[in-house]
């Protein structure tokens, strides 16, 4: 049997610890089939009875990793560097990870689709099109918005696919242009199940 975790990994203050066989009987399938299904098993994990309060799977990519890649995170916020990450398929991808993976974003590894703060990238802009405003925004919001309109089709989608997350209401913002059926196709789906609390298709977070 594989050791629980990495000696490099184990700084995830007050997280869970899993245990292999706890975890097989849990999601119906044995260790040695987890390799290389990390999106599959982190949702059966998160769906399982085996963790209580929020969590979710966290997408993007990660250090070892040779493309996109999936990961448990313990609480609500995918983007803070303290919140936990328990990883239980990164030993298939690096031969130096042993069992379950437990750290943090602080670790260096992990890094989910649209980490970054917002100043630090580009302003999206009007480019010629008709202008779209959200409605049904809070007043900081609606306010932080103002700074930026007007925006067209293609500003909401160079906001949505390439504007990092932090540092500005994403979570309301990309809540209102899903509710709006012209700027819904634009937001990476990734985004829309990692910042906000939607759930298409059931992906990324537990059963209500």
């Amino acid at each position: 049997m594989m050791t629980q975790t990495t000696k490099e990994a184990q700084t995830g203050v007050g997280m869970p610890t899993l245990h292999i066989p706890d975890v097989e009987s849990a999601i119906g399938l044995p260790f040695k089939e987890w390799a290389f299904r990390c999106h599959e098993v982190s949702l059966k994990i998160v769906k399982s009875c085996l963790l209580e309060g929020p969590r979710r799977v966290a997408r993007g990519l990660c250090d070892g990793v040779g493309g996109q890649h999936s990961w448990v995170v313990i609480g609500d916020n995918c983007y803070d560097e303290e919140v936990g990450i328990i990883d239980p398929t990164l030993w298939s991808y690096d031969d130096t990870v042993e069992g379950i993976w437990y750290g943090t974003i602080g670790d260096g590894r992990h890094k989910p689709h649209g980490m970054g703060l917002f100043w630090g990238g580009d302003i999206p802009t009007c480019q010629g099109g008709e202008p779209i405003e959200l409605e049904g925004l809070s007043e900081f919001a609606h306010t932080f918005m103002q700074m930026m309109y007007p925006l067209d089709i293609a500003a909401w989608a160079m906001l949505a696919t390439q504007a990092p997350v932090q540092g500005w209401p994403s979570k309301e913002v990309f809540e209102a242009m899903y509710k709006h059926p012209d700027l819904r196709p634009l937001i990476p789906i990734d985004k829309v199940r990692m910042v906000t609390d939607l759930n298409p298709d059931g992906l990324y977070l537990p059963e209500k």
